[in-house]
């Protein structure tokens, strides 16, 4: 669930910073949950994660490389 409520920001934003995703989070039962949602979208290769310079805001941006159109070979 929180890997497609993810994926639904990104379609929404092109760029989600990484404590967004958590402003909305009640327990640390949820923070967990949403910080495993996004290993696995990092895992997937579904997302990119960036950070321009050193302690600056991490940034969470959808990877258009993921998505390739039906009948391509690769």
């Amino acid at each position: 669930e929180k890997i497609h409520d993810i994926l639904h920001l990104l379609v929404e934003k092109s760029l989600i910073m990484f404590t967004d995703l958590f402003k909305k989070a009640k327990n640390k039962f949820e923070i967990i949950t949403i910080f495993l949602a996004l290993l696995e979208l990092i895992r997937l290769r579904e997302v990119i994660i960036r950070q321009p310079a050193p302690f600056a805001e991490i940034e969470i941006i959808k990877n258009t490389e993921a998505i390739k159109p039906l009948g391509s070979n690769g």
